[in-house]
């Protein structure tokens, strides 16, 4: 069981929540800024809250092509947030910008976010996509266009009761509070159950 009487749903099940475990969890982000924001992958928007600590390093590594990748310390901030896919940044009255527009565009518009204050974080549509008002009136608002699951993740401090790293995402379209032990775990089932012969 955990604390407050809830229990735990095991190692490859993430814990369920409801929408007001959602509001608990997220509250302390509102008042905090963009530290850092930046496009990852394809169009990736990943965004950290709060002050940047270490979070992790790699030596210097030698690629195959003889390429040199120099040594680097990973920073993070105590909140995250990754969109993997579909995304806009909204004002007032229209979309700004977002994971459809030109590349420039899309890189000066996310580079723009940096300081700004997060005021409201909510779950908007009818499956839960995660929007981040901020104070000076824009809002960045996930969405899955594909069939598929909404494909965010808000992580946030501090860790688990076991010391591993938390985040909120959603499951079956649930929100569900996840470790990165449960995720591999679950990965790891799903890949059984694919190659396992019939």
């Amino acid at each position: 069981m955990r604390a407050g009487g809830r229990a735990w749903y095991g190692p490859s099940v993430p814990r369920i929540l409801s929408a007001d475990d959602f509001q608990r969890l997220t509250r302390p982000l509102v008042g905090q800024r963009v530290s850092r924001a930046y496009r990852g992958g394809g169009t990736a928007l990943l965004l950290d809250f709060g002050e940047l600590v270490p979070v992790g390093s790699r030596k210097e590594l030698v690629l195959s092509s003889g390429r040199v990748l120099p040594a680097r310390t990973f920073v993070a901030g105590p909140w995250s947030v990754m969109i993997p896919w579909d995304w806009r940044v909204e004002g007032p009255r229209s979309i700004l910008f977002g994971s459809q527009s030109p590349d420039r565009r899309m890189e000066r518009g996310i580079a723009g976010l940096v300081g700004a204050e997060v005021s409201d974080v909510t779950l908007a549509l009818r499956v839960p996509e995660l929007r981040l008002a901020f104070a000076d009136g824009r809002a960045v608002q996930a969405f899955a266009a594909l069939d598929t699951q909404p494909q965010w993740a808000l992580f946030h401090p501090p860790p688990g009761e076991d010391g591993h790293e938390q985040w909120i995402c959603v499951r079956r379209g649930r929100l569900a509070l996840e470790t990165q032990e449960e995720a591999v775990a679950a990965r790891e089932a799903r890949t059984e159950r694919r190659t396992r012969p019939t």
